[in-house]
């Protein structure tokens, strides 16, 4: 049964209907009792939902919810702290949060970063809504963010160290009042071709020196899929020489230190337009020109597929002049 009620210059709509309630505020007579109309058809059909609960949830909720979880990621935590900054969005309930919200979210954090972040931070806000419908069992009318609101990524164009580059870089790190960690971190990047994150959580455990081994653990890979990395004596000597820690991990720094102290390490190397993620393609184009197969490189660099794989494969271009000089001669 529907009730409707004038209060505080708004009509005021209450319907009790087979264990249902639904209580909601209208400017228009007509428009409370033509809505009144469709839920109580939609009630007796058995196709009522109620978005009452969403409607009294903010995002904000949702997220420290999920910022507050054991075991989260440093870098979804990161990109969480960075949503719950715009209050504006974040303190709107669940029901109310529009495309056009999440546009005007966008169009702010590109003035800051890059597609590629914002695109990040849209998906951390669009699984949010996910872990609210299927974990919290809080209905929600439609999850706000679309595919339009993704803008197309253009990569930052990888490359190898060539010449004395890498020496340059070596010089730069083994200077003074420079950390002890720069230069054993960047030769075990340049030699391994491990990604950052994995770099980070490498520990002492992880290391066999018998079998001249590190493993990758599924929960440190990015594909969450262990894997062996073999060890050469120069690797060896590196990890022997490093102190160790009670925390238990071989490598003592974190992202942000990485990312803005090795553009001032570039910068004072005079190496341009490297990024440390090129460190990755250093290594797997080096390992190439060593002789090893795509399976062999597939086995340590953690890719699945020859596409992602050739997105870091940058071969020198004098060595295969070299070589086209070699078989001209046949």
């Amino acid at each position: 049964m529907a009730y409707i009620r004038y209060r505080n210059g708004k009509y005021r709509l209450e319907i009790s209907l087979n264990g249902k309630r639904v209580n909601k505020s209208f400017f228009k007579k007509s428009d409370a009792v033509k809505y009144s109309r469709q839920i109580e058809l939609d009630i007796q059909q058995s196709r009522f939902v109620d978005f009452t609960k969403a409607s009294r949830t903010t995002l904000k909720s949702m997220l420290v919810l999920r910022k507050d979880k054991k075991g989260i990621d440093k870098q979804l935590k990161y990109r969480i702290a960075k949503v719950l900054e715009h209050k504006t969005l974040v303190e709107l309930p669940l029901t109310e949060i529009t495309p056009s919200d999440l546009a005007q979210y966008k169009n702010s954090r590109l003035k800051h970063v890059k597609n590629a972040t914002v695109n990040r931070e849209l998906s951390c806000i669009s699984t949010t809504f996910k872990m609210a419908t299927n974990e919290f069992k809080i209905p929600i009318p439609d999850n706000p963010v679309k595919s339009f609101l993704k803008d197309v990524e253009v990569p930052e164009e990888s490359r190898r160290l060539v010449d004395d580059e890498e020496q340059r870089l070596l010089n730069v790190m083994g200077g003074k009042r420079m950390s002890i960690w720069w230069k054993p971190l960047f030769i075990f990047s340049i030699r391994t071709g491990l990604r950052k994150g994995e770099h980070l959580r490498v520990k002492w455990t992880d290391i066999n020196y018998d079998r001249k081994i590190l493993k990758v653990r599924g929960d440190v890979s990015k594909n969450k899929k262990p894997r062996n990395i073999p060890l050469t004596n120069e690797l060896i000597d590196v990890l022997k020489s490093l102190p160790r820690s009670i925390n238990g991990k071989v490598f003592q720094l974190s992202y942000s230190y990485i990312d803005e102290g090795f553009k001032s390490i570039c910068e004072k190397a005079n190496v341009t337009n490297y990024y440390w993620h090129c460190n990755r393609c250093t290594a797997i184009s080096t390992m190439f020109d060593m002789g090893l197969s795509i399976p062999e490189v597939m086995s340590i660099s953690g890719h699945k597929t020859l596409t992602a794989l050739k997105r870091y494969l940058d071969h020198d271009a004098k060595k295969l002049a070299n070589k086209l000089e070699v078989r001209a001669h046949y």
